[in-house]
C-alpha cells in the first residue's frame, strides 16, 4: 500500500504534502530551499524532506504532524509541538535570523518561551517551567502563524502590526510575536495572505466546538477584511456578518492575495447546510459573484451545491476552490480558476476568467465527482486535490519547475494523476552516500564509474516510473469505463492475486455470475465500442480470432461441468462481437477444418466494397430476439423455412466432418421480411470436437459445399439487455435447453457430436412451433421437452410437427436422423412450394408499397415546388409593381426637366444657389453645410450651368454606379427585400394584400401600390420623391452609390518625443467642428485647429492646446454647450473635467474602482455626464453637484455608455457579457430594454436616433437595433446586422452622421456602411511605409483605433495605433 496523504500545502511554485507516518514529501520549484532538500534543485516529482542531523540537536527523527506553505518559504509541526522551518528568510519568516535555509530548522525561541497566560503570574516562580507547544500551523506570502496547545496566536515574519502613533504598517519580524488581542479566547484556525489576516476564534474562552467567531486585520485596500469599508486595521476587528449573533458559524477560513473566503453552516440543529462566502478583489472573478466588482462585506457563493457539504477550501492568488463531500470540486476565478495562467489555451465561449463556480471534470469517473475526497490546496497558478481517501493526489494549472508532480514541466488544463506513492528513499540515499565518497576519492575510477552509473539508473527509474504512472492511470480509465470504479489494489482480480496469470475466462465468470443487468450492459457497449473503432473489415475480423484464441489458450485444461461451461464465442456475438463479413474458424481445438479459408480474404474485401453503399438493416434482428418476441404469431411457412435454413447450414458443417455444437437461437440473426438466416458465430472450442466417428463422417453431403453466407456482411450483436430475455439467462437456460442428453452425462467433456446437433435442431423446432405467454410457462415446457413430454397444444395443432421434433429428439444418439435425412424429409420439402408462393407474394406486397412511398414523395415534392413558384409569382408581381413606379415617376421627372432647368438659372443669377465646389465634392444637396468659403461663391453662371443633368452625364454616371451595384447584386437584392418586408409591416398589410394585380394587354400580372403617381404631391425645391416604399429604398440605394471613394484630405504630422507609444484611443470635435482633440495612452489631451491642419501644409503639426494626465487615457467627449469643457476617462478609474481655455481640470471624479472605457455629455442637459467602468458600474454625475448622483451596477465590465440625444433621462451601456442596456434614470434599478444578439463584448453603443442604436463587438460585426419594434424589455433581433470589418480583440471606434457608420478594422482599414445595408460603403487603408527603401508594407500588428465624423459632414477623422491621424472626405 502506498502512504496515505493525510494534509497538503501549496506555496506559490511549490507543494507539500504531509503522510500519516509522519513524513514530508516535496516538489515544485527549489531555488531559496523551499523545498527542504538540501538543495536548490527543482523536483518533478514528490521527494521526501529530511531534518539535517546538526540541527535536530541530538533529537530523535521528528515525526510531523502538519505542514504549512508560504510563497517562498515552508513550516512542519511535529508530534511533540516542535516547529521546523525552512526556504526564504529575509523578512524572518523562518523565525530565526535572517539566513535562507535548505533543510528544515527547529525554531529554538518555542523552546525558551512559557505559555503566554503565565507570563502575568506573580506566583511564575512557583511552579514547574513547562516549554510551549504548538498544535496549529500557517503560512502565507511572507508571513507564519502557529496555535498553542492553549489557543494562543503567534506570528512572526512580515506581518500587520501597529506603530507608536497606533497606526497600520508592515513590519518584519524572525522572532514570534504573540497576538494579545484574542487573550480570554482560544484560537481555532488562522489564515493570511499577502498583507492581511483572518482568524477563527471561540466566542467564549475554551472552544468547545461550533461557537466560533470570525476575526479580521491588516491591508484592507480592497475590502479584504470583510467590514464594509476599505480602511486597513492594525488589531483584529470581529467580523459582523460572523458574530456570535449570526445565524451561519464558521468552521473553514482562507485568504488569496487580496480576497478572502469562509465557509460556515447553520447554527440551527434541524437543517444542516453549508455556504461559502467571499469578500475583498474581484477583479479576476475571484469572488465568484458574476462580477469582477471588489466587495467590501461578505456575500455567499452562488452555484454551489446545496445536497452536499463543503468540506475544504482554498484560495490562491486569484482563484478559489472548494470540495463537497460527494466529491465535486468547484473553482472560480482567473482564467477558468485555474490561477494565474495567462497563456492558457482556452478560446471560444471557455476563454477568460470565471466569474461564476464552475465544476473541474474528474478523469477518475469520467464525470464531475473525484472519489473519496480529503482536502484542496492552491498554488499560485496551480490546484492540488487529495482524493481517494488519502491515497491519490491529483493536481491541475501551471506545471513550471514540476509543481504539478507528474515528472514533467508541462501545463495541464485538466486532472492530472501526481507520481505517488513517490520513488524509494534508500535509493537517493545510496546516491547521496556515493557522491560523498567520490568527493574524496576523486582518482578512483571505479568509483566514478559507478557513481555514473548510479545517476544513469536514477535516470531511468523516474523515467520508468513516468511511464508506470501513465500505464496505472490508462488502466484505470479503462477499468472505470467497464466496472464504473477505479482501479485498487484491494479489489484486484482473484486471479491475479494468487497468481501472477491473469485468467480472463475464470474473471468473466465471476464477473457474469454476480453481475447485474446493468453491469451486463456495460460490458456489452464497451465490447461493441472497442470494435467500432476498427474501421478495416479485415483487421475486425483478426480482432476477434484473437479475443477467442486468447481466450482458449488462457483457460486450456480447465475442465468445467458442461452444465456450468460458458458459451464465450456467443456472449462475444451478443456484446457486439459479431463483425460485418467475420467467419471465425469453425473448428474445434484438436484440428478440425475451417469454413471457407480460402475465400475469407476475398469475401473481407467484398464485404468492406459493399459497405460503402449498403445501408444499415435496421430490421435484423437475433434469432433469440425473434423467437421471444411477445405476441409472436406462429405461421408454418415462416417457422418451416427459419428451420431448414439453419439445417442446411448445419448440414454443410457435417459435410466437412465438423460438428457444430453452437446451433441455438443465439448464434443466427433473422432478416425480415423473408426471414433470410445468417449465421454469425460458432462455439469454436467450446464445445466443436475435431474427431468425429467415421460413420458420422462419411455422411452423404457434397464435400465442396459452402454454408450460407452473409453476402451483406452484417452480424450485429443483439440489444436486447433488459427485455424479456436478459443476456445472463440466455446464456443459461439456452446451454441447458440445447445441451443433448448424452453431452449432460458425459463427465469427460469429450465435446459435440453430429447426433448432439440434431438434437438442438428438435429443440430449435419446438420453439418454433411452440408460443408462451410467461417465462415460468416456457421453462416448465422446456424441462419436459427432455424427457420427450410435449404441451397439449402443439399436439393438436401441429401434429406433424410435434412428431418430427420427437424424432430429432430421440434419447437414443443413433436412432436419430442425419443431417441429409433430415433434409430430404417429406416434413421440410411439402411446404418448399407453398413457401414459394408465400414469397412472391411479399414481394408484390413491398413493390406496390414502394411505388406508394414514391408517389408519396413525388406529391410532397410537387407540393414545394408549387409553394416556391406562388412566392416566385408574387415576388415577380412585385417587382413589376416597383418597376412600373419608378417608370412613372422617372416619366414625370423627365417632363419637369426644362422648368428645372430654367429654374435653376434663375436661382444662380440671384444667387440663391448652393456652394457648387460644396456639391461638386460631395455629388449630393446637403444644405446643413455651414463654413463655406465665400471664393467659392462667386462661380460664374456658366460654371453652374454645367451641373444641370444632361443625357450624357446622367448615362456616364449610370455607368459608373451599375458596376458598383453587380458587385454588390446578391447583398442589395437581400437588404432591397428586407426593407421591403419591414415597411409592409409597418402598416400593417400583408404582401399579398398590398398590391392590386390586374392584367395588362400582353397577359403579365402587373402589382401596382396604394399610393399612385397619379397623386404623387410635387413639393418645392423640385425633388422631394414620394414618401412610399419605392422611394424609401431609393434614398438608401443613393446614398449607398453617392460615393465612390475615402480619399485623404490631410495627415496630421506630429512628433513626440517624451513617449514611444502614440497609440490614441479616442478623438472628438468640440461644438463648433472648429477644433477636433485626442487621447490616448501618451497620457496627454491634445487640441488641434481643423481648418489649420487642412489648408496649412506644414512638416509637423503642434497643437494649440496640450495637456497632461498622471495615467493613460481612455475616452473623451466634448460638452455640447460650453465650447472649452471636455471629459475625459482614464486607467485608473478617474473622470474629469477640463477647461480647455485653462489648460487645467476643474471637476475631479474619483469614485469608480478601476478604469473607465467611456464618458459621455448629455446633448439636452450639458451639466450631466455619465461614465462606465471596468468595475461593472456606470456612474451618473452632475457638474453642480460634488460626487455620483446615481450608480447602475452590472454584472460585467462596462465598456460604453451614451446619452440618447433628445432626452437627459435615458441611456445605453454596452457591455462585455455580450449585451446591451437601456435605462431609463428616473429607475435604474433594471433596464427597461435589453438587447441580445451578439457573441462577444459589446464595445462601443451610439444612438442613430432616439429609438435606433447602433453597437460594435468584438465578434467582428456591428448591428442596428430598433428599440420601437418590441413591446417586451428584451430585443433579440436586430434590423441589420453590419460584417465586411475584422474586430475580435481591440477598442476600433465607432462614429455615426446621417446615416453614415464609420468604423475601423485590426486590419488597419477604415470602413464605412450605411444603415440601409449589411455591407460596407466605401474602405480605405493606412498605408505604412518602409523607413528605408519607401515602399509601403504591410503591418499586421497595427489597427484602427478610432473614427470620427466632422459633425453631419462627409469627413472623417481617423487614427491608428501607431498614431496616425488622417482626416479623410467620402468623394
Amino acid at each position: 500500500m502506498p502512504p496515505k496523504v493525510v494534509a497538503i500545502a501549496a506555496g506559490e511554485v511549490h507543494t507539500l504534502a504531509l503522510t500519516g507516518d509522519g513524513e514530508v514529501y516535496s516538489w515544485g520549484r527549489g531555488p531559496f530551499g523551499r523545498l527542504g532538500t538540501g538543495r536548490e534543485d527543482d523536483e518533478l516529482v514528490p521527494t521526501a524532506v529530511a531534518p539535517a542531523d546538526g540541527a535536530r540537536g541530538g533529537r530523535p527523527r521528528p515525526r510531523f504532524v502538519a505542514v504549512a506553505a508560504g510563497a517562498y518559504h515552508s513550516l512542519a509541526l511535529d508530534d511533540e509541538g516542535s516547529l521546523w522551518s525552512w526556504g526564504y528568510n529575509l523578512y524572518g519568516q523562518l523565525g530565526y535570523g535572517d539566513q535562507n535555509s535548505l533543510f528544515p530548522c527547529l525554531i529554538d525561541q518555542f523552546q525558551d518561551l512559557d505559555p503566554p497566560e503565565t507570563l502575568d503570574d506573580e506566583a511564575q516562580g512557583a511552579h514547574d517551567w513547562t516549554s510551549l507547544k504548538l498544535s496549529s500551523i500557517k503560512a502565507g506570502g511572507m508571513m507564519s502563524f502557529a496555535i498553542d496547545s492553549l489557543g494562543a496566536l503567534w506570528m512572526w515574519g512580515n506581518c500587520p502590526q501597529r506603530t507608536d502613533a497606533r497606526e497600520f504598517c508592515i513590519a518584519s519580524s524572525s522572532v514570534p510575536l504573540p497576538v494579545w488581542d484574542f487573550h480570554g479566547h482560544t484560537v481555532v484556525k488562522v489564515a493570511c495572505g499577502n498583507e492581511h489576516v483572518v482568524a477563527a476564534v471561540s466566542a467564549g474562552e475554551t472552544y468547545t466546538g461550533g461557537d466560533l467567531v470570525c476575526y479580521a486585520w491588516g491591508n484592507n485596500n480592497h475590502g479584504q477584511l470583510g467590514l464594509g469599508d476599505k480602511e486597513s486595521r492594525s488589531r483584529p476587528v470581529l467580523i459582523s456578518a460572523f458574530s456570535e449573533e449570526s445565524s451561519w458559524e464558521v468552521y473553514e477560513i482562507a485568504c488569496g492575495a487580496s480576497h478572502t473566503a469562509v465557509l460556515t453552516n447553520k447554527k440551527s440543529f434541524d437543517q444542516i447546510e453549508s455556504r461559502c462566502w467571499t469578500f475583498g478583489l474581484g477583479d479576476k472573478g475571484q469572488l465568484g459573484h458574476g462580477t469582477t466588482a471588489t466587495i467590501c462585506s461578505p456575500q455567499p457563493v452562488d452555484g454551489l451545491p446545496t445536497g452536499s457539504f463543503l468540506i475544504s477550501l482554498d484560495c490562491g492568488l486569484f482563484h478559489t476552490t472548494v470540495v463537497s463531500s460527494d466529491g465535486e470540486v468547484w473553482c472560480w476565478g482567473m482564467e477558468r480558476g485555474l490561477g494565474l495562467c495567462p497563456d492558457a489555451s482556452f478560446s471560444g465561449v471557455d476563454a477568460g476568467d470565471a466569474l461564476y463556480p464552475i465544476r473541474v471534470q474528474s478523469p477518475e469517473t469520467n464525470g464531475f465527482k473525484f472519489l473519496g475526497p480529503v482536502q484542496i490546496a492552491c498554488g499560485a497558478a496551480h490546484t492540488v486535490l487529495v482524493a481517494g481517501d488519502g491515497y491519490r493526489m491529483w493536481a491541475w494549472g501551471r506545471g513550471r519547475s514540476g509543481v504539478l508532480g507528474r515528472g514533467q514541466t508541462a501545463d495541464s488544463y485538466i486532472p492530472c494523476v501526481v507520481m505517488w506513492p513517490p520513488i524509494g528513499e534508500n535509493f537517493q540515499e545510496i546516491h547521496e552516500g556515493q557522491a560523498e565518497a567520490s568527493t574524496s576519492r576523486v582518482n578512483d575510477r571505479t568509483s566514478t564509474e559507478f557513481e555514473q552509473k548510479l545517476s544513469a539508473a536514477s535516470d531511468e527509474l523516474q523515467f520508468l516510473r513516468s511511464k508506470l504512472t501513465l500505464m496505472e492511470r490508462y488502466a484505470n480509465i479503462l477499468h472505470i469505463s467497464i466496472f464504473r470504479k477505479p482501479l485498487d489494489e484491494r479489489t484486484l482480480p482473484r486471479s491475479l492475486q494468487e497468481s501472477p496469470v491473469f485468467d480472463i475466462r475464470k474473471e468473466f465468470e465471476n464477473i457474469l455470475d454476480a453481475a447485474d443487468t446493468d453491469e451486463l450492459n456495460r460490458l456489452e457497449i464497451f465490447y461493441r465500442s472497442m470494435l467500432s473503432g476498427v474501421k478495416d473489415k479485415l483487421l475486425k475480423r483478426r480482432v476477434q480470432e484473437m479475443v477467442q484464441q486468447c481466450i482458449i489458450s488462457l483457460s486450456a485444461g480447465r475442465q468445467t461441468p458442461r452444465d456450468q461451461r460458458v458459451d464465450w464465442q456467443t456472449w462475444i456475438c451478443h456484446s457486439g462481437g459479431g463483425v460485418r463479413g467475420m467467419e471465425p474458424s469453425r473448428g474445434a481445438v484438436g484440428g478440425g477444418r475451417r469454413w471457407g479459408d480460402a475465400e475469407a480474404e476475398a469475401e473481407a474485401e467484398g464485404d468492406a466494397a459493399e459497405e460503402g453503399r449498403r445501408p444499415e438493416e435496421g430490421g435484423e434482428v437475433s434469432l433469440r430476439e425473434w423467437l421471444d418476441r411477445p405476441g409472436r404469431a406462429v405461421e408454418a411457412a415462416e417457422c418451416v423455412h427459419v428451420f431448414r435454413q439453419v439445417a442446411e447450414a448445419v448440414a454443410v458443417a457435417h459435410a466437412q466432418g465438423v460438428a457444430v455444437g453452437s446451433a441455438r437461437p443465439s448464434c443466427f440473426v433473422v432478416s425480415p421480411p423473408f426471414a433470410r438466416v445468417a449465421f454469425i458465430e460458432s462455439a469454436s472450442g467450446s464445445d466443436a470436437s475435431g474427431s468425429c466417428s467415421g460413420s458420422d463422417a462419411s455422411e452423404d453431403a457434397d464435400p465442396d459445399a459452402s454454408p450460407p453466407r452473409r453476402r451483406d456482411g452484417a452480424a450485429r450483436g443483439e440489444e436486447r439487455a433488459g427485455k424479456t430475455f436478459p443476456l445472463k439467462s440466455v446464456l443459461e437456460m439456452e446451454l441447458n435447453w440445447y445441451t443433448s442428453p448424452e453431452e449432460a452425462d458425459d463427465s469427460a467433456g469429450s465435446g459435440s457430436t453430429f447426433a448432439s446437433d440434431v438434437y438442438r435442431l428438435g429443440v430449435l423446432l419446438f420453439e418454433l412451433f411452440c408460443t408462451f405467454e410467461t417465462i415460468e410457462e416456457k421453462m416448465r415446457a422446456m424441462a419436459n421437452l427432455r424427457h420427450r413430454v410435449l404441451p397439449p397444444q402443439l399436439l393438436l395443432k401441429w401434429p406433424k410437427e410435434a412428431s418430427f421434433c420427437q424424432l430429432l429428439m430421440h434419447p437414443v444418439p443413433e436412432t436419430r436422423p442425419k443431417m441429409s435425412e433430415v433434409l430430404q424429409s417429406d416434413f421440410l420439402n411439402q411446404s418448399r412450394n407453398n413457401l414459394e408462393e408465400r414469397e412472391a407474394a411479399l414481394r408484390l406486397r413491398e413493390e406496390i408499397e414502394e411505388q406508394e412511398l414514391l408517389l408519396d414523395f413525388l406529391q410532397q415534392l410537387q407540393k414545394r415546388k408549387q409553394n416556391i413558384a406562388d412566392n416566385l409569382q408574387d415576388t415577380v408581381a412585385f417587382l413589376s409593381s416597383d418597376i412600373n413606379e419608378v417608370l412613372h415617376q422617372q416619366s414625370a421627372l423627365g417632363g419637369q426637366c426644362v422648368n428645372f432647368s430654367s429654374d435653376l438659372d434663375k436661382e444662380v443669377c440671384s444667387g440663391t444657389v448652393e456652394d457648387q465646389s460644396d456639391c461638386g465634392s460631395r455629388k449630393r444637396f446637403r444644405p446643413e453645410l455651414q463654413g463655406v468659403d465665400m471664393e467659392e461663391q462667386n462661380h460664374s453662371a456658366e460654371e453652374c450651368s454645367r451641373t444641370v443633368p444632361s443625357s450624357e452625364l446622367i448615362q456616364e454616371s449610370v455607368l459608373s454606379k451599375s458596376s458598383r451595384l453587380m458587385q454588390n447584386f446578391k447583398k442589395l437584392e437581400t437588404a432591397y427585400f428586407l426593407t421591403r418586408s419591414k415597411l409592409v409591416k409597418q402598416v400593417g398589410n400583408q404582401v399579398s394584400s398590398c398590391h392590386q394585380v390586374s392584367k395588362r394587354a400582353t397577359g403579365s400580372a402587373v402589382g401596382t401600390e396604394g399610393s399612385s403617381i397619379d397623386n404623387f404631391p410635387l413639393e418645392k425645391q423640385y425633388g422631394r420623391r414620394q414618401r412610399g416604399w419605392v422611394n424609401s429604398f431609393l434614398e438608401g440605394l443613393c446614398k449607398y452609390l453617392s460615393f465612390s471613394k475615402l480619399k485623404v484630405r490631410a495627415e496630421l504630422k506630429q512628433c513626440d518625443l517624451l513617449n514611444s507609444s502614440n497609440l490614441v484611443c479616442s478623438v472628438g470635435f468640440d461644438r463648433d467642428k472648429e477644433f477636433f482633440a485626442t487621447a490616448g495612452v501618451n497620457k496627454k489631451i491634445k487640441v488641434f485647429e481643423y481648418d489649420m491642419i487642412v489648408n496649412e501644409h506644414r512638416d509637423i503639426h503642434y497643437p494649440v492646446v496640450e495637456m497632461s494626465n498622471r495615467s493613460k487615457l481612455s475616452c473623451i467627449c466634448w460638452n455640447s454647450y460650453m465650447k472649452s469643457h471636455i471629459a475625459s476617462s482614464d486607467f485608473e478609474g478617474i473622470v474629469q473635467v477640463w477647461d480647455v481655455t485653462r489648460s487645467q481640470v476643474f471637476v475631479d471624479m474619483r469614485e469608480h474602482e478601476r478604469r473607465v472605457w467611456s464618458v459621455d455629455f448629455s446633448i439636452v442637459d450639458p451639466t450631466k455626464l455619465v461614465s462606465g467602468s471596468d468595475d461593472g458600474s456606470v456612474k451618473l454625475w452632475d457638474m453642480n453637484q460634488a460626487g455620483s448622483i446615481g450608480t447602475i451596477r452590472t454584472r460585467a465590465n462596462v465598456c460604453s455608455v451614451q446619452f440618447q440625444p433628445d432626452t437627459a433621462r435615458s441611456i445605453a451601456i454596452g457591455s462585455a457579457d455580450h449585451k446591451i442596456y437601456c435605462y431609463d434614470l428616473r429607475n435604474i434599478r433594471a433596464p427597461y430594454c435589453t438587447l441580445v444578439g451578439h457573441t462577444k463584448t459589446v464595445s462601443y453603443v451610439k444612438y442613430l436616433d432616439a429609438s435606433t442604436i447602433v453597437s460594435a463587438s468584438t465578434d467582428n460585426s456591428l448591428k442596428l437595433w430598433d428599440l420601437s419594434m418590441s413591446p417586451g424589455r428584451i430585443i433579440d433581433s436586430p434590423i441589420q446586422t453590419f460584417t465586411g470589418h475584422t474586430n475580435t480583440k481591440n477598442f476600433v471606434g465607432l462614429s455615426i452622421s446621417d446615416g453614415y457608420i464609420a468604423t475601423g478594422s485590426e486590419t488597419n482599414e477604415v470602413f464605412v456602411y450605411h444603415k440601409e445595408f449589411p455591407m460596407p460603403v466605401l474602405a480605405y487603408k493606412f498605408t505604412v511605409s518602409d523607413p528605408i527603401s519607401g515602399q509601403d508594407i504591410d503591418d499586421p500588428t497595427q489597427f484602427i483605433s478610432c473614427v470620427c465624423w466632422r459633425g453631419q459632414s462627409s469627413t472623417l477623422l481617423s487614427t491608428n495605433s501607431s498614431g496616425n491621424i488622417k482626416i479623410l472626405e467620402m468623394d
